[in-house]
């Protein structure tokens, strides 16, 4: 056999490889896409150690903040010092953590969600106290 039919050979084999692994991509890529229109999320792996303790990380920081607004909530229904606290700021809060959980519903995230919950708790509370105690 001479080079040409040889050439002619492996580039044959070359173009059944790259057209399998296209294949494979394309396949991949339309059962993605598929999944996502029947609304399920498809989500990779964390690539990192540092993603994974980020991950886990996250939750206590979600229950940390909304503890940190308690000594306000105290101040509000408590103490009744609302003189130094605006309600219109409370009120913006309390607005974007209703903006915010519809978005964390929206893309199923778990731990949003429920940061967004507990900070829509706390802000309600510190609102309503203001319009109540004034």
């Amino acid at each position: 056999m001479n080079d040409i039919g040889l050439h002619y050979i492996n580039t044959k084999r070359n173009i059944k490889r790259k057209a399998k692994k296209m294949a494979k991509k394309m396949a991949r890529k339309y059962l993605h896409d598929e999944l996502e229109k029947k609304g399920y999320i498809i989500r990779q792996r964390p690539e990192s150690t540092f993603q994974k303790i980020m991950n886990k990380a996250i939750f206590f920081i979600a229950i940390i903040w909304p503890v940190l607004t308690l000594p306000q909530i105290r101040s509000v229904w408590v103490n009744k010092q609302v003189e130094w606290v605006s309600v219109y700021t409370w009120w913006a809060y309390t607005f974007t953590n209703i903006c915010w959980l519809a978005y964390a519903i929206i893309n199923r995230e778990k731990t949003l969600i429920f940061n967004y919950i507990l900070r829509f708790t706390v802000n309600l509370a510190v609102f309503l106290g203001i319009v109540i105690h004034r």
